[in-house]
């Protein structure tokens, strides 16, 4: 008998099924997504569906503008200088991406 956990294990959420996320162009893990208050030139804009807050990080699940679901994960501080919460239009992109490849793709 095989007692060996299966890889992937998907949940209800969409946003749990996949460890990596996709914007433009790039695939990002959960905490290489970078949020921001403000849309610098180089973000995408994403719907706040849902904040869940895990001890010291907080898992926040956003919607593209037109192109799927992402998962980001925050430490405490970041989130509370964001005063995230459900509804909020943020902007997004990947942690490590150059601003003029994604801008290209938005």
């Amino acid at each position: 008998m095989d007692r060996r956990r299966p890889r992937t294990s998907c949940r209800a959420s969409a946003y749990e099924c996949s460890p990596v996320n996709r914007i433009g162009d790039a695939f990002v893990r959960p905490h290489d997504v970078q949020i921001l208050a403000e849309d610098d030139g180089s973000t995408i804009e994403a719907l706040v569906k849902r904040v869940v807050h895990l001890g010291f990080e907080v898992r926040v699940e956003l919607e593209l503008a037109g192109d799927g679901a992402v998962a980001a994960q925050l430490t405490r501080h970041e989130a509370e200088q964001l005063e995230l919460a459900e509804g909020d239009i943020v902007y997004v992109r990947p942690d490590s991406a150059p601003a003029a490849d994604l801008a290209a793709t938005a």
